[in-house]
């Protein structure tokens, strides 16, 4: 988690009690979309698996399912992989160019 703008690849896990609010939680906070930060979150007798992260600093805060895990189930984890799951940028705007020689 950075306030500057670098290239980043790390996992990070957390555990919050469910009654936090992840958007709270995560207001000031930028998440670039290259790192896997996935938020631990107990639901009555199933425990969620949430990614967050944002696409851009002042853009609003991505969350998305990735998994869960139960007693009778165990862990069930998603398929996609990290590239497909954030094939979407959610408005974020590329400034490009093209130099002509």
């Amino acid at each position: 988690i950075s306030t500057r703008k670098k290239e980043v690849r790390a996992f990070w896990l957390q555990f919050i009690s469910d009654s936090d609010d992840v958007n709270e939680i995560f207001r000031d906070t930028y998440i670039p979309i290259n790192c896997e930060f996935v938020i631990v979150q107990a639901n009555k007798d199933i425990i969620q698996l949430k990614e967050v992260y944002r696409t851009r600093v002042n853009l609003p805060l991505i969350i998305q399912d990735v998994g869960n895990w139960s007693r009778n189930n165990g862990l069930q984890w998603t398929n996609s992989s990290l590239h497909k799951r954030r094939n979407n940028l959610h408005g974020m705007v590329f400034k490009t160019a093209l130099v002509k020689n």
